[in-house]
């Protein structure tokens, strides 16, 4: 009787079998789309840190031109504040001019002069790679504002009020010749707030 062949045949086989194979094939497809799912929030996660970093940069510049802006020797006339003097208002007429720009002592001008003349013009959002764009409002339903900026002024209310403020949104014919308190917040991916910092400008 030969057996020899018969406990080949018995023999179990040694290595993986075609089960084990789809097992681990799927085990690595797993392990794939983990790493890229967390190399694609890590990169998420770098944009919104640069978008909190774009709204700080604004806030170091607001918040050291509020301590000086108010001087009589401040030069960045587009954004002084106090009553201009009437020599200045002759040197530096508050209606727009032939050029259509923007009246000195408001929010108009100390933009154009923000946009042209300081580091903020080289601020990019990171989720389009242009300028942060200045909006009214982050809204979850438009993943469009991811990136952008809100600045608004806090007005104070009448005592008594149910609210100590209204927030409204710094548009360009504001006027920027007293002491305001502003609201700056970033909007992240998915459009909601981020606030980065309430200050007197």
């Amino acid at each position: 009787m030969d057996t020899s062949h018969e406990l080949a045949a018995d023999a179990p086989r040694l290595g993986p079998n075609f089960s084990d194979k789809v097992f681990l094939l799927f085990l690595v497809a797993i392990l794939v789309a983990v790493t890229l799912l967390g190399i694609k929030n890590y990169q998420e996660g770098l944009k919104t840190e640069k978008t909190k970093e774009n709204g700080e940069t604004w806030l170091a510049w607001m918040t050291e031109a509020a301590e000086k802006r108010f001087d009589e020797d401040y030069p960045i006339q587009a954004c002084k504040g106090g009553i201009q003097s009437p020599a200045d208002a002759l040197k530096h007429p508050t209606a727009k001019s032939k050029n259509d720009a923007p009246a000195l002592g408001t929010w108009g001008a100390c933009y154009q002069y923000l946009m042209t003349q300081t580091p903020l013009k080289d601020l990019r959002n990171p989720f389009t790679d242009e300028l942060p764009q200045m909006i009214a409002q982050c809204s979850t339903a438009d993943i469009s504002t991811a990136g952008a900026i809100v600045l608004e002024n806090l007005v104070a209310t009448p005592l008594g009020s149910a609210t100590p403020f209204v927030a409204k949104q710094l548009v360009d014919t504001d006027p920027i010749d007293y002491k305001m308190q502003i609201r700056l917040t970033v909007c992240d991916k998915g459009g909601d707030n981020i606030k980065v910092s309430e200050f007197d400008f």
